[in-house]
């Protein structure tokens, strides 16, 4: 909505927050999404999934959102399209396994061996250490 007045100020104020978020979601990828993979497919398994997921979503995010004020006649639509992204990149979020303080070296996905490390009486960091 600030983008739409027809003020310079307004404008760069809300690029300023877009660009602000953008920053929040840049600086987390690059250290979250790689960290999902055992060391072998690491690099191509986070290329692959980031850039083909970008495509399709990020790629046809425009049109969907075209189509949907048109549906609609509600020009806030891209507001509702984004909070409907944020609740399940959230959910997601959610759902990952903690792998701080865990080795990314090996062949197993970061995380998947807790239950043992734990059993053993090692100390993880954002899990109960119980057995």
């Amino acid at each position: 909505m600030l983008i739409q007045i027809d003020a310079l100020w307004s404008q760069v104020i809300g690029i300023g927050i877009l660009g602000i978020f953008l920053v929040m979601v840049l600086a987390t990828i690059s250290s979250t999404l790689p960290a999902l993979f055992p060391t072998a497919v690491r690099y191509s398994g986070f290329a692959i999934g980031y850039n083909i997921s970008t495509a399709v979503f990020g790629g046809t995010s425009g049109m969907v959102n075209e189509w949907l004020i048109d549906a609609t006649g509600n020009v806030l639509v891209p507001g509702f399209y984004l909070m409907v992204a944020g609740v399940l990149g959230l959910v997601s979020v959610l759902t990952f396994k903690e792998t701080a303080g865990r080795s990314l070296r090996g062949n197993v996905i970061p995380g998947s061996d807790d239950h043992l490390r734990i059993a053993n009486g090692e100390t993880l960091i954002g899990k109960p250490n119980k057995p």
